[in-house]
């Protein structure tokens, strides 16, 4: 079991994640045993320094080892909204 507060604590100084710390902090937001306040404070800091590799790894080993499948992998379609509304993504903003 992952400690939440320690995780907290060492990315708010700037610190990583392994690999298996991802991937369980991963199943754990997929099995609802970390509290979603948690959750967002745990991507707003990764978010905000910018992942690792490891990080990134870990977070793919943990979506795969949930077992969900994406909705287009099971045969259900692409949702109306994103058709409606599709997102582009140019990289971050640079500053003038």
């Amino acid at each position: 079991m992952i400690n939440i507060k320690d995780i907290l604590q060492r990315l708010i100084a700037g610190g990583t994640l392994s690999s298996q710390e991802a991937r369980d902090i991963v199943v754990g937001i997929s099995n609802q045993a970390i509290p979603d306040l948690s959750t967002g404070a745990i991507l707003t800091a990764i978010q905000m320094r910018g992942a690792t590799v490891d990080e990134i790894l870990g977070f793919r080993q943990g979506i795969l080892d949930t077992g969900v499948p994406a909705r287009l992998d099971a045969g259900e379609g692409m949702p109306q909204y994103f058709k409606d509304y599709p997102v582009l993504y140019a990289g971050p903003a640079k500053t003038p």
